[in-house]
């Protein structure tokens, strides 16, 4: 398979020695928080290849699991290279291409020449081929525009908000219920599609970690919430601006940093921090780690 999105390993709906599969999705948030922490080694080391060998080769397993919200991981690193690191301007350009283009380019190149290597030597049609499983040559990252879901799940919220009048919240893990419950009521109507036939009912949870907080814990969560966000921006951004971080050396800082700003971006569209989960207690360690940082780090 070219993409390995839709594998039925990583079936969320499947099992593995009798548990839960693990959602595509979070084994490659996995992967970006060791790509995170290389790449904050590379920027305290950037004139030495050694160090731009695991950012690649991890990258090119998130390039191939096909995961957006990873992916965005992936943008901010870049980001960060372009604007926050005191690097002249060949050194940026060796390091967005050795750590971005290059894994993409051998990824793609790979696959063309495999395909028409198959087409050759099995007298086939390189369509032919991809017809055999659509969804593993589908670039998801680049080709696909919708939200899976996502717009439709926070409208529904919204609605059942207004007519539950929910104030105070349902308790822990409230989204699912209260989707669920949805989808139940309007199925039994034999409603499934809105007027654009597009799919209207889910019962997964909120992606979306503002959303989440709400149902679970009302309006009194939801503040909680958005007081958490503007505390940590307000810590992130002195770091960045006056301490200027990603230009020192302090490799675990930086690491922190990068990881808090991805997960809290990550809270658009996935439960992300509001709920315990793996997230949660990265975001916890990270941000104590920032807090209590107080003797220069020197990465050597």
């Amino acid at each position: 398979m070219k993409y390995i999105y839709g594998t039925n390993s990583l079936n969320p709906s499947g099992t593995t020695f009798e548990q839960a599969s693990p959602r595509i999705t979070g084994v490659s948030r996995m992967l970006l928080i060791l790509y995170f922490y290389f790449f904050c080694i590379l920027l305290a080391k950037p004139k030495k290849i050694f160090f731009y060998i695991i950012p690649i080769i991890l990258l090119l397993l998130i390039y191939k699991m096909q995961s957006r919200g990873t992916f965005v991981g992936v943008a901010i690193s870049l980001l960060i290279i372009i604007f926050l690191t005191n690097f002249n301007f060949q050194l940026k350009l060796k390091i967005l291409f050795l750590v971005f283009l290059l894994p993409i380019l051998l990824f793609e190149s790979y696959y063309y020449v495999k395909l028409n290597s198959i087409s050759i030597n099995f007298n086939e049609k390189v369509d032919e081929v991809k017809n055999d499983n659509m969804a593993s040559y589908k670039n998801r990252i680049f080709s696909e525009k919708t939200t899976s879901g996502r717009t439709t799940i926070w409208q529904n919220i919204i609605f059942i908000i207004k007519e539950k009048k929910i104030i105070l919240g349902y308790g822990p893990q409230a989204d699912r219920d209260l989707l669920l419950d949805f989808k139940i009521k309007y199925e039994k109507k034999g409603i499934f599609l809105d007027k654009d036939k597009n799919r209207f009912t889910y019962d997964n949870n909120a992606s979306n970690a503002f959303f989440y907080s709400y149902l679970c814990g009302g309006l009194f969560a939801f503040v909680i919430l958005i007081t958490i966000y503007l505390i940590t921006f307000k810590k992130i951004f002195k770091k960045i601006l006056y301490q200027k971080i990603f230009k020192s050396r302090r490799v675990f800082e930086s690491f922190a940093i990068l990881l808090i700003i991805y997960l809290l971006q990550r809270g658009i569209y996935e439960n992300s921090i509001s709920l315990f989960s793996i997230d949660f207690l990265f975001f916890i360690l990270s941000f104590q780690y920032i807090v209590q940082s107080k003797v220069k780090e020197i990465y050597r």
